[in-house]
């Protein structure tokens, strides 16, 4: 089970794994060019995300676009990955429409995409790597320096990487 970081100001997290799932609001599934499963176009606010990330083929995750957290979420998750009953991590990312960052993306503003951008970035680490939020969070606070993401955004960012790493050392090493 994967721990929930509940200081995260405007950063993606990991949601914890049991619970409801997502509604989708349609069958937005990546596939390759921006298409979803069924043919149609992701939303212009994560195609144009993608596109800052200048991910494509293999690199490009599937992504859902959702319009409501799961249950086990905490209130300021803003994309999310899950892991089904046996452990295994379920290969999508949930893009959540009804935030902030995902409006001011939709209305074109890029700093909103550079940190839509961010938070798919972080959510791909986990997909990737497991659960782990202190390689998430440098991934995420990496790719938004590289897109020259403004300094209250990094902030915040780094304010999570500081408290996930301040919970990871109070954590006894496993054995």
């Amino acid at each position: 089970m994967g721990r929930v970081c509940r200081h995260c100001v405007t950063a993606a997290i990991i949601a914890a794994w049991v619970g409801g799932a997502p509604r989708a609001t349609s069958a937005y599934i990546q596939q390759p060019r921006g298409k979803t499963a069924a043919g149609m176009e992701l939303p212009e606010a994560v195609t144009e995300a993608i596109r800052l990330l200048g991910w494509s083929g293999d690199d490009l995750p599937r992504i859902q676009v959702v319009d409501a957290r799961p249950r086990d979420a905490t209130p300021n998750a803003q994309a999310w990955i899950r892991v089904d009953p046996e452990g295994h991590v379920v290969p999508i990312i949930f893009v959540l429409t009804v935030t902030e960052v995902y409006g001011e993306a939709a209305r074109g503003d890029y700093q909103a995409k550079v940190r839509l951008a961010g938070v798919l970035a972080h959510e791909r680490w986990h997909l990737r790597h497991g659960p782990d939020e202190v390689g998430a969070y440098t991934v995420q606070l990496s790719t938004m320096e590289y897109l020259n993401a403004n300094t209250m955004h990094l902030a915040q960012v780094r304010q999570a990487l500081r408290w996930v790493k301040e919970q990871a050392a109070k954590k006894p090493a496993v054995q």
